[in-house]
């Protein structure tokens, strides 16, 4: 399920909207209310299977600084050849990878920074396992009769939270409709569904739902 399809659901379901017609002062509203939900959901523990992620990263010979995507926050491991380079500490000058400080990467965001000891002999990849930064869902639709706009719409990252996210969604919905008891129960369903999803990570630590080649250091 998409970002759209969610706010559209819920706009239906509450009344506010017909199948497939959404208003933009609507789809605006459930827009900001499904990201304020989703980053609650995102920085509650726990919830390592939602930031979870892994990225391939393209080197050079002789390339010491490797500026990671923005989309990386944690760096768990990293992979040359198929096999797990060691972090390093200040001072330490063994084989492995020093974090660096962060630098701008493309449109100007901030990146991780990781520095390989030694440089790439070679051309290549790294492989990158961690945790993503959180980033707002997007709905950017095209204009008939303007400049053409890349329609974007982003995905749920999985079906038991886009239930969730879809009745906070629909009590924020009966806020503004000031329908206050139709609110208290949207907020129990989702409060149920809450705890369903967070039960699914109880007891496993974070290094075990990243997803590791079978040589690691972890």
């Amino acid at each position: 399920m998409t970002a759209s399809e969610l706010i559209g659901d819920a706009a239906v379901f509450c009344g506010l909207a017909d199948p497939g017609e959404t208003p933009a002062n609507v789809l605006s509203i459930g827009l900001a209310s499904l990201n304020r939900w989703y980053s609650r959901v995102w920085h509650d523990a726990p919830n390592a299977r939602l930031r979870a992620g892994a990225w391939s990263v393209a080197v050079t010979a002789g390339q010491t600084d490797v500026v990671l995507p923005a989309e990386v926050d944690v760096v768990l491991a990293v992979i040359a050849d198929g096999w797990p380079l060691d972090p390093l500490a200040p001072g330490q000058y063994r084989a492995g990878y020093r974090p660096m400080a962060d630098a701008e990467g493309e449109d100007d965001a901030l990146c991780r920074v990781i520095q390989l000891v030694p440089a790439a002999v070679a051309d290549g990849t790294i492989e990158v396992y961690g945790h993503r930064r959180f980033t707002p869902l997007v709905v950017i639709e095209a204009v008939e009769g303007e400049e053409p706009v890349e329609a974007q719409d982003d995905p749920i990252p999985c079906e038991r939270l886009a239930h969730m996210l879809f009745h906070y969604v629909c009590a924020d919905f009966y806020l503004h409709m000031d329908e206050i008891e139709s609110r208290k129960e949207s907020l129990k369903a989702a409060a149920e569904l809450k705890k369903e999803y967070h039960a699914q990570s109880v007891g496993l630590p974070e290094y075990e739902i990243v997803q590791l080649p079978e040589v690691s250091f972890l």
